[in-house]
């Protein structure tokens, strides 16, 4: 059995980066959850909506908002607790799953806009490329400064 190595808060972030797949304030809100969330404790984290709207600096109704869309998207889990703030577990799967698919669909861009659109470009054999035939001549600075 191998052991499997946690992923850091910073590494998660990156992934939230990397998906591309929430807005503004959505952006802000993951943003500020990642940072709060233990990785030993599957990435959780239960700061107040006053918290979240002071770390984004959103108004507490568009951080309550957010976090609706957050959770609808599955991006996030939320657990309410009565008599105390809730409890947010982020879906570190998903993130990942959405980066990589974002990530591969650049590459393949980057591949097909380096292929030229003529197909691939040959010299013919035997045939010279124009820098075969010129020479580069080399003069003494010296003599010219005599």
């Amino acid at each position: 059995m191998g052991t499997e190595r946690k992923m850091s808060n910073f590494e998660v972030l990156r992934l939230v980066r990397d998906a591309r797949n929430t807005k503004h304030a959505e952006r802000h809100v993951l943003n500020a959850l990642v940072l709060r969330a233990n990785p030993e404790k599957a990435f959780s984290c239960f700061p107040s909506i006053d918290q979240l709207a002071d770390d984004t600096q959103l108004d507490g109704k568009t951080v309550q908002r957010t976090l609706k869309v957050l959770s609808d998207s599955n991006l996030i889990r939320r657990i309410e607790r009565p008599f105390s703030s809730n409890v947010f577990f982020l879906n570190v799967p998903l993130l990942a799953e959405q980066a990589a698919k974002v990530l591969a669909a650049e590459k393949k861009k980057k591949t097909e806009m380096a292929q030229s659109p003529f197909g691939e470009v040959t010299v013919p054999a035997g045939a010279t490329s124009e820098a075969d035939n010129n020479t580069t001549e080399y003069v003494d600075l010296d003599v010219l400064l005599r």
